[in-house]
């Protein structure tokens, strides 16, 4: 292989007919932002073109255009092509015909093969001007890659389960973007400018009814809005309760009891109290009764179990809230639906016959919410029903926002999202 076309090889010109320049063929040259960039001298052995007005070969030499391209960074430093194009003259109709070449497009000084690496660049998560850096081009260029992405996406139906969320956007479309996925395939089906009900229908309403009668089940938060657009567009669906987000309201809960009783002790109790606050939080079944530490609550060396009891006596309230979380625990930790859904039911009747509001705002939520709850203890086709993947989704969402220090256009951050998420 020649030096010319190792050359090539290395830096991906699939140029056939370009050789080297007249020596020197490589250099430095300085660029208006005060970088210094390598140079590197071609020229073309074109011998004809066509004309594209009477359609014969042309081969009269008119004169020589020399036009720089920038190409891929170059170690640290960026890379410019200086290629030395021939003007050709038609002998008929005396017209000046340049030669193209296809590393670079017309009227253009960037090359494809930046434009390919900018658009994979935004695949991956970082800011614009990130990108912008990395290529040694303007956020300008970056933002007329990106808009360039198609923003339709095909549809080719609907899988047999959906998960909805919303997400902070903050785009002038809206303060929340909704998002559908498939969480079995762990895939993004749509993502949508807000999630208000008119939106959200009109999305649905294009599927035909055959496809929106295959979905089976639909796992949402607990937001009513969700259940009426479900009810309406998939009569065959069954609504599943998120279990993260029910769970999380009797965790709030035993978290409320926890700074009443801390306000009642005394402040010193109360901010050992507050530094244990995670064993509370543990599942009773996980909390370690051997190795020992030096405790500062009971003022000697205890086992995590020894210091979750002691807590657990200084308040009546406190270890009452206690026993019902980890009564709620033991019930979604089962795998026997039915027993389940009865222990549930008995939790909720022992939660409204209980002294504290916290625990009867909970039973009063999950008694409105009880078909949904009692369906997420379902599985399909082996898989637990959640919206483990959507909110996974959700947290890669936050940082591709807080690294480009968020975005106006949704339909640029939603092609971003798309990128980087599919």
């Amino acid at each position: 292989m020649s030096d010319i076309n190792i050359t090539k090889f290395l830096l991906d010109l699939e140029e056939e007919n370009l050789i080297p320049d007249e020596n020197p063929c490589i250099g430095y040259i300085k660029l208006p932002n005060g970088i210094t960039a390598k140079l590197l001298s071609l020229k073309t052995t074109t011998e004809f073109v066509i004309c594209p007005k009477c359609g014969q070969i042309v081969s009269k030499l008119h004169d020589y255009r020399r036009i720089r391209v920038k190409h891929y960074t170059c170690g640290k430093q960026p890379l410019i092509i200086s290629i030395k194009k021939k003007r050709f003259e038609c002998p008929d109709c005396n017209l000046k015909i340049t030669e193209s070449i296809n590393m670079v497009d017309k009227n253009c000084f960037i090359s494809k093969g930046v434009k390919k690496s900018i658009l994979f660049s935004l695949t991956q998560i970082g800011s614009l001007k990130s990108v912008a850096l990395e290529h040694n081009v303007s956020h300008t260029t970056v933002y007329a890659a990106l808009n360039k992405v198609s923003h339709i996406r095909e549809f080719k139906g609907l899988p047999p389960v959906l998960s909805f969320d919303e997400f902070r956007a903050n785009t002038t479309d809206g303060k929340y973007a909704f998002m559908v996925v498939n969480p079995i395939g762990k895939n993004i089906i749509e993502i949508l400018p807000n999630r208000r009900f008119n939106v959200v229908f009109s999305f649905f309403s294009r599927f035909p009814r055959k496809e929106r009668n295959r979905v089976k089940f639909v796992v949402i938060d607990l937001w009513k809005p969700y259940e009426k657009v479900i009810s309406k567009l998939f009569p065959n669906a069954t609504l599943v309760a998120d279990k993260f987000h029910y769970q999380r309201l009797v965790n709030k809960s035993l978290n409320e009891i926890r700074k009443k009783a801390c306000a009642k002790m005394d402040p010193k109790i109360a901010y050992q109290v507050k530094k244990n606050w995670r064993l509370l939080n543990k599942n009773y079944n996980n909390i370690d009764d051997k190795i020992k530490r030096y405790s500062y609550l009971l003022k000697r060396n205890a086992t995590d179990f020894e210091v979750l009891n002691h807590i657990l006596s200084l308040d009546k309230e406190l270890n009452l809230v206690h026993s019902f979380y980890q009564e709620f625990l033991c019930i979604i930790s089962l795998s026997d639906e039915e027993t389940q859904v009865k222990m549930l039911r008995n939790w909720i009747e022992k939660a409204k016959s209980s002294d504290l509001k916290e625990l009867q705002s909970n039973a009063k939520t999950f008694t409105a919410w009880f078909n949904a709850i009692s369906s997420s203890f379902k599985t399909f086709e082996g898989h637990k029903l959640s919206n483990a993947f959507i909110e996974g989704m959700n947290n890669k969402i936050k940082v591709i926002k807080r690294v480009s220090f968020g975005y106006r256009s949704f339909l640029n951050f939603r092609k971003r999202i798309l990128l980087i998420c599919t």
